[in-house]
C-alpha cells in the first residue's frame, strides 16, 4: 500500500462522507492584463452547493447554498465569521422596505406635485435602503446556431440578453457529456429560484448586472451544461471568461456544506 493510499483511507475513515460532484473552473478577468487565473471549485451534493475561489483575485471566502434549509451562507475566513440569508431574513427585509415606502408616501401626501419628485430623491439619499421604482430586468436566451468544440466538449453557442443587451455568451454541451452534470442540474436550478426570491425582496439587488443573468439561472432554456461563460459589459466588450476544466464524482465530508464550527454567526440585519 502506498503512502498516498494509506493517507486517503485514513481521511475516509475519520469522517462520514457523502457522494456528490466536484467541478473545477478557470476564470480570467479581461479588464486586467496578464496574471494568474482564478480557480473556482464547485461542490454539489443533492440540493447543497459550495463554491470557493482560489487565485490572485479570489476572496478568502466560501458561498454555501443549502437547498434543504432554503438558505445561503457567506463564510468570511479572515474574520472567522459567516452570515446566513434565509427565507425569514428575506421576508424581514421585504417588510422593512415596505414600511419605509409606506412612511415615505404618508410624508409626501401634502407635498405639492411639483415638489414631490425632489422630495422623494432627497429622502432616498437619506435612506439608501428605500426601494426606487425600477422595473425588473428582462432576460432572454438566444441560440445563435453556431457550434464547435470548447475544452474538449462539443458545444452550441447561446447568448443571454438583459433588456435586449448582450450580457453573457455561453457555450453549452449536453448533460451526458459532463460527468455528474445530470445530478447537479437540479441543485443549480433550485439555487436560481432562491436568488429570484431575493430579487423580488430587494429591488436594488435585482438591478445588479451580475444578478439574474448567470447561465446557471437559465439551464432550462439552455438545455445543457455551460462549458464556457463569457461576461460582457454594456458595450459588448468582454469582462471575464470562465471555463470548465473538469468534473468528477466525489465523496464529501459531512462538514463540507457547513461553516466551521468555531466561526461566529453575524447578523446581517440589526
Amino acid at each position: 500500500m502506498t503512502t498516498r493510499t494509506a493517507a486517503l483511507l485514513l481521511v475516509l475513515s475519520a469522517s462520514p462522507c457523502f457522494g456528490g460532484v466536484f467541478f473545477e473552473y478557470e476564470t480570467r478577468d479581461s479588464t486586467q492584463s496578464g496574471g494568474e487565473a482564478d480557480v473556482i471549485h464547485t461542490m454539489v451534493d443533492g440540493n447543497r452547493i459550495k463554491i470557493d475561489v482560489t487565485g490572485p483575485r479570489g476572496a478568502d471566502a466560501d458561498m454555501i447554498y443549502r437547498g434543504d434549509r432554503s438558505e445561503m451562507i457567506a463564510v468570511n475566513h479572515p474574520e472567522q465569521n459567516y452570515v446566513v440569508i434565509d427565507e425569514a431574513m428575506i421576508a424581514e427585509i421585504s417588510q422593512r422596505l415596505a414600511g419605509i415606502e409606506a412612511e415615505m408616501k404618508k410624508a409626501l401626501e401634502n407635498v405639492p406635485p411639483e415638489q414631490r419628485a425632489m422630495m422623494e430623491e432627497m429622502m432616498r439619499q437619506r435612506m439608501p435602503a428605500m426601494p426606487a421604482a425600477q422595473a425588473m430586468p428582462t432576460y432572454t436566451v438566444v441560440k445563435t446556431g453556431e457550434s464547435g468544440e470548447q475544452n474538449g466538449y462539443p458545444c452550441d453557442k447561446f447568448e443571454i440578453r438583459r433588456d435586449g443587451t448582450l450580457s453573457q455568451t455561453v457555450w453549452v454541451t449536453d448533460l451526458d457529456n459532463v460527468d455528474g452534470a445530470s445530478d447537479a442540474v437540479a441543485a443549480f436550478e433550485d439555487f436560481g429560484d432562491f436568488i429570484a426570491e431575493i430579487q423580488a425582496a430587494l429591488p436594488d439587488f435585482a438591478q445588479e448586472s451580475s444578478v439574474g443573468g448567470h447561465a446557471y439561472e437559465h439551464l432550462d432554456e439552455l438545455g445543457g451544461f455551460p462549458v464556457v461563460t463569457i461576461d460582457h459589459a454594456g458595450d459588448g466588450s468582454v469582462i471575464a471568461e470562465s471555463r470548465l476544466l473538469n468534473s468528477k464524482s466525489q465523496a464529501f465530508e459531512a462538514g463540507t456544506f457547513e461553516p466551521p464550527a468555531n466561526y461566529e454567526r453575524m447578523q446581517l440585519m440589526r
